[in-house]
């Protein structure tokens, strides 16, 4: 009996001691984390400064993040343009170190956070191109790619069920909603809609890319709502 015990309590220490595993590429420019726990972008433990300055490309391929690691993506990491956050899991966290200003504040589980790629002074993140978000988010906070006006690629996944304010205002993105998504719709402009009882009713986004520009679009005789300034910035011929 003690044998046993003696083993599971080695197995359940290895299993907790297993450590995160970064994969860089020899130029520096693509780094990959699988283990991740939540603010492991925080300090030097995985990835340097230095690093961080030269990683163009960041893929969580398992594990926890939280409002610190966005907020180091978002600051510290100068170069990047292409993120993939879709294995990651988003925790919980409490304190001063997230992306919405020094202040203590509560930043829910499952939650993309407020200004996660635009700073808290609506600048949004100039390097950033492309971006998925975990598959287990289940929320959107406010102006989180605010004036990201390089990007080409960005998702709302399945599980969202609320987005703040102002998510994509301003951005360039083509955004794509997960077709299972119940709550929201995209189409292949990348124009974002509120769905009621599986109805486009209400339009929450149009991209500012030139995909929309210059162009007759039609919107669904479903819709009754148009959000301000869905349409910013747009070179749209008509409506």
């Amino acid at each position: 009996m003690k044998k046993i015990i003696l083993l599971l309590l080695c197995l359940w220490l290895g299993i907790g001691l297993q450590a995160q595993t970064l994969t860089i590429s020899p130029d520096g420019k693509t780094a990959s984390i699988s283990g991740s726990t939540a603010g492991c972008l925080v300090g030097t433990t995985v990835l340097s400064a230095a690093q961080k300055t030269t990683v163009t490309s960041l893929t969580i391929t398992s594990g926890a993040i939280d409002a610190t690691d966005f907020k180091v993506m978002r600051d510290a990491m100068t170069a990047l343009a292409d993120i993939d956050l879709s294995a990651a899991t988003i925790s919980q966290y409490i304190g001063t170190g997230g992306t919405n200003g020094a202040s203590s504040q509560t930043y829910p589980v499952n939650t993309v956070p407020t200004f996660a790629f635009c700073s808290t002074g609506y600048v949004g993140k100039a390097t950033i191109k492309t971006a998925k978000m975990p598959t287990t988010a289940t929320a959107y906070g406010n102006n989180i790619f605010y004036g990201c006006s390089n990007m080409t690629a960005a998702d709302v996944p399945s599980l969202v069920a609320t987005m703040g304010t102002n998510v994509f205002y301003m951005c360039s993105a083509i955004v794509t909603v997960d077709p299972a998504n119940t709550k929201f719709a995209s189409d292949a402009y990348g124009v974002v809609y509120g769905l009621t009882a599986g109805v486009k009713t209400s339009i929450l986004y149009g991209s500012t890319s030139t995909t929309l520009s210059a162009m007759d679009y039609t919107v669904p005789a479903t819709v009754t709502s148009i959000t301000a300034y869905a349409f910013v910035l747009n070179n749209l011929h008509s409506i």
